[in-house]
């Protein structure tokens, strides 16, 4: 197994699967755990029905699906950093600018320097789609626009794009079989 793969699985599957996303999936159980006095709920003003944490972060909207996107977030920052490290150590010419935001031009380049996709193209739609949905949670809070949906085919616009543990779960698979392709493909690290 290449050392620099394996370094990056593991930081991933431990920060972001193990952490971030857990969070996700705790999160609303734990809250719902943390029960309120009433003389709290009386003094904020909050209506007889708050009476739990959970009560109080759901009267701002389904505000644990963001606890969602930022696991996508996470995800797509794991690439990005892989992605850096292996042009970096293997000399890999890399385009412009935020180069490595930019999945379609990492692959594309990748390719370039001989790689070939074509096996795992699921993998990569899953992990373009996570791309595009850490972008509107970035700059959208997760809203749907038009350039999502152009590039996606998905999303209603002006709504929220739904992001669960179930399509998680999709994208972080897609990302070790990235990973385990490129495992399979990247010649051993120069000296």
């Amino acid at each position: 197994m290449n050392k620099l793969v394996l370094w990056h699985y593991d930081r991933s599957r431990e920060g972001t699967n193990n952490l971030v996303f857990m969070f996700a999936t705790t999160a609303p159980t734990d809250d719902k755990a943390r029960a309120f006095p009433d003389s709290l709920r009386v003094n904020m003003g909050w209506p007889a029905h708050i009476k739990t944490m959970f009560d109080y972060r759901m009267m701002f909207g389904d505000i644990y699906e963001r606890l969602f996107q930022f696991s996508v977030i996470s995800l797509c920052s794991d690439f990005e950093a892989f992605s850096k490290e292996v042009f970096e150590k293997y000399g890999y010419k890399k385009g412009n600018g935020a180069f490595f935001q930019r999945i379609d031009d990492v692959i594309a380049a990748m390719e370039n320097e001989g790689f070939d996709f074509s096996s795992i193209q699921s993998s990569i739609r899953k992990l373009q789609l996570a791309f595009q949905i850490r972008h509107i949670g970035i700059h959208n809070m997760g809203v749907v626009d038009t350039n999502f949906n152009s590039k996606t085919g998905q999303g209603v616009i002006g709504n929220p794009y739904p992001v669960n543990q179930e399509n998680y779960l999709e994208m972080f698979d897609a990302y070790a079989i990235f990973l385990k392709h490129l495992d399979d493909n990247l010649p051993s690290l120069p000296v």
